[in-house]
């Protein structure tokens, strides 16, 4: 499940898996903004448009829904950042499930889905991975 950078490169971003720390709930600025590795911003090209589900690796459960507002230079004029997450990327939160999808039921729609692999930030899926995921966040609530 782990993409290379060449193959993060090559890959469509319209849809994906963002994963996050533990610490994502009590950040304020949540619902506006979403922090990266600097080494992401080589990578991937975000547009607007693009939407992202927020996996949250202390429940492991898909908590959220992105939808993509700009791109990395917007993203730092609005949000400068500094630290490891310093390459951010303007979003609006359009989903905050109470109970979200839990990883059994994102590995049965993902078998190869792992965010316990060192190094997984971000993951892109194809548009029925998203539908499937998006029909259970909604359902699940």
């Amino acid at each position: 499940m782990i993409m290379t950078f060449e193959e993060l490169k090559k890959s469509s971003l319209k849809y994906g898996i963002k994963v996050v720390w533990h610490d994502w709930h009590s950040d304020l600025l949540r619902s506006k903004r979403v922090g990266f590795n600097p080494r992401y911003e080589k990578v991937l090209s975000f547009v607007p448009g693009d939407e992202m589900f927020v996996y949250l690796t202390k429940y492991q459960i898909l908590f959220g829904l992105y939808k993509v507002k700009g791109n990395w230079k917007l993203g730092k004029n609005l949000y400068p950042e500094k630290g490891r997450f310093s390459s951010v990327i303007p979003v609006d939160l359009l989903f905050d499930a109470q109970n979200g999808v839990p990883l059994r039921q994102i590995q049965q729609i993902i078998p190869k889905f792992d965010p316990t692999l060192p190094g997984v930030s971000y993951v892109p899926i194809d548009l029925s991975e998203y539908n499937a995921l998006h029909n259970l966040m909604i359902t699940n609530g």
